[in-house]
């Protein structure tokens, strides 16, 4: 149900999502409902539609109304993240997820990392075009961040190569 002319000129306007290398974002157009302001958020819960709202109540979809930023907060302190920035005006409603830095046994990996490690693997293809997996993981150093069992497994013999 359009409540006024503002929901119309969001009815053509799709969300949003940006992935970028240290952030995702989620851009939701409409704003905040009428009545809730940004201090609202993670406190009160108001539907954008009442209607559709009371539906899917009463088809029982819906559940812990009011709660979705406080358990949102709550993961992202349980898996030790950076809580989500959110902002908000009466057009656009935005969450911006911050992305960790990859790491392995406590190794920050960077992005110029990353870049140099793709180019010694493309050199090391292009020197020898028959290079084994296993012979790329050594020659780069990335062996030991293999868990050998696993690699075993995926590969269905006993370590050999995997050509």
């Amino acid at each position: 149900m359009i409540e006024d002319a503002r929901d119309l000129k969001f009815l053509i306007t799709n969300i949003q999502v940006y992935i970028f290398s240290d952030r995702e974002e989620i851009v939701n157009p409409g704003g905040l409902p009428p009545g809730m302001s940004y201090s609202d958020l993670g406190k009160k819960s108001m539907p954008r539609n009442f209607s559709l709202f009371g539906l899917m109540q009463r088809m029982a979809l819906v559940e812990k109304v009011g709660t979705g930023i406080l358990r949102m907060n709550q993961a992202m302190d349980e898996y030790k993240l950076e809580k989500p920035i959110i902002e908000a005006d009466e057009n656009w409603f935005s969450i911006i997820f911050k992305r960790p830095e990859a790491s392995f046994e406590g190794r920050v990996i960077s992005q110029k990392t990353v870049e140099k490690t793709v180019e010694k693997i493309l050199g090391l293809i292009k020197e020898n075009p028959k290079i084994t997996q296993r012979e790329l993981a050594i020659k780069t150093g990335l062996f030991r961040y293999l868990n050998s069992h696993s690699y075993m497994k995926v590969r269905g013999n006993n370590g050999g190569d995997d050509n």
